[in-house]
């Protein structure tokens, strides 16, 4: 399902349904619903959802009619496979051929490439996010704090209380706790990249992240391309001082 159309149905619906003073709450609401990543934890949330919001009938009837108890449900991340977009923008746009072309000599014994080509703003801000605060468990589980779309801001630091929250999602009790609470990124380091995961919106889209790239490289498990790497080579004055005039051209010392 498309996110596009999704966000134009919902936004004309709000408008007309929910009272100004809700609109800004129920749209953060409904986004933090569309990033869940896992099936069970997304209606979970939508059972709290429902609570919360039960007395704006007009409103959750259009949105469980439409959006949920139909063949339009699957508009959230966790009903996405990852590497696949959440926009009909390739098609819209007229690369669906060049989509087709690309990809479809893949097999069903072998569905993915071992290899994905990370584009340079990737590397990039993988880069500078090697110095961010995570946690690691067991060399193979990364958390990180999400920064709900600030990519300036600064992450929080990770604690273990807030692991012990994000992994008990299915027992919160209030959609204002459960939205509190999912405030973390997981990254899950497999064997390849085929078998590693992140929690993330990006990952769910293209089968790879910022996340997933730092945690492999904080393992050495890959190296970034010297094309991409941020380090700048300065080298060193032989001579203490200000550096020497140019003089003339041929001139010899």
């Amino acid at each position: 399902m498309c996110s596009v159309y999704l966000w134009r149905n919902l936004e004309k619906r709000i408008v007309l349904h929910v009272p100004v003073d809700n609109r800004k709450e129920i749209r953060e609401d409904l986004k933090v619903l569309e990033i869940i990543h896992d099936s069970s934890l997304f209606l979970k949330a939508l059972d709290l959802f429902e609570k919360k919001w039960e007395h704006l009938n007009a409103f959750i009837e259009y949105f469980f009619d439409t959006w949920i108890n139909s063949p339009f449900k699957n508009w959230y991340r966790g009903s996405i496979q990852p590497g696949f977009s959440n926009t009909n923008n390739l098609i819209e746009g007229g690369l669906l051929e060049d989509v087709l072309t690309d990809y479809s000599n893949k097999t069903e014994e072998d569905p993915f490439s071992n290899e994905l080509f990370i584009p340079e703003d990737v590397w990039k801000k993988a880069q500078g996010m090697l110095s961010d605060d995570c946690l690691i468990k067991d060399q193979s589980i990364f958390y990180w704090t999400r920064l709900n779309g600030l990519e300036r801001s600064k992450r929080k630091k990770v604690t273990n209380q807030m692991i012990t929250k994000f992994s008990s999602l299915q027992r919160s009790r209030s959609f204002a706790n459960f939205k509190m609470d999912y405030s973390l990124w997981r990254v899950k380091v497999g064997e390849n990249i085929n078998y590693s995961s992140c929690s993330c919106p990006k990952f769910r889209s293209y089968n790879y992240c910022k996340h997933l790239i730092v945690a492999l490289l904080k393992l050495k498990k890959i190296e970034v391309p010297i094309q991409y790497s941020l380090k700048k080579i300065v080298s060193k004055n032989s001579k203490r001082g200000r550096p020497k005039k140019a003089g003339p051209a041929l001139e010899t010392d």
